[in-house]
């Protein structure tokens, strides 16, 4: 049977002087493993890379990637889906709101398939965190949808690794700090909204470190300011 390789972290993987050159020799190796039909047969490669660093690097990427390549976005919908499919394989959800877990594990392969509509995913999410925010005087709902993602309405894009660490913090707030490990979880039979706020502080942060680490790789900065202008 044949194997798939996937291939990420390349945003990383080399620092801002080595990345072009590479990403253009790892396309070559792609469309030489491509374009040979007995290799092809054998084994297929998916890379996962961002579309800047693809169009630098390579002139004719178009014709390479022609039909085989496919853009990946998350739109309100399908982050809501994601963001369900979690709670429902996380522990504590599990333990403390056993009857939602139970209906999301039910409904696991449309979640996965991302098609349960926005408004099913608000009724699932209310049946766990408040409906609204004291701290920010803010629809929690509202909350879940704009301060997940960069732009509004249809130019929203979100990011799966933000919710992912906001949910595990929250049924784990150690991974915060020791302050929010003193934290409730439960506050009127719903997520507590304090821990909340810590989660997604938390989950924010840790996303900006690893822009920060990818930031490192992609820029040379030098210790003139008129070259790093340009």
């Amino acid at each position: 049977q044949g194997r798939a390789y996937l291939i990420d972290g390349v945003e990383t993987a080399f620092n801002s002087g080595q990345i072009a050159s590479f990403v253009e020799g790892l396309f070559r190796f792609l469309s030489s493993v491509q374009s040979d039909s007995q290799l092809a047969q054998s084994f297929i490669i998916r890379l996962f890379i961002r579309t800047d660093l693809v169009r630098r690097a390579v002139e004719n990427v178009e014709q390479q990637i022609e039909g085989r390549s496919l853009v990946l976005s998350w739109d309100t919908q399908s982050i809501l889906n994601f963001a369900l499919s979690r709670i429902a394989e996380l522990e504590w959800f599990k333990l403390h709101f056993p009857v939602c877990t139970d209906q999301l594990r039910s409904q696991i392969e449309r979640l996965e398939n991302g098609v349960v509509s926005e408004t099913e995913c608000n009724d699932y999410l209310l049946a766990i965190f408040p409906t609204k925010l004291r701290r920010n005087n803010l629809l929690t709902l509202t909350f879940l949808k704009d301060y997940f993602s960069e732009g509004v309405g249809d130019t929203a894009s979100f990011y799966p690794r933000i919710y992912d660490t906001f949910l595990r913090s929250i049924a784990e707030p150690s991974l915060i700090g020791s302050k929010a490990a003193r934290m409730n979880q439960i506050e009127d039979d719903r997520v507590a909204q304090p821990l909340i706020i810590a989660a997604h502080d938390y989950a924010s942060k840790q996303y900006l470190n690893q822009v920060v680490a990818e930031l490192k790789n992609l820029v040379q900065l030098s210790t003139d300011p008129k070259q790093n202008e340009d």
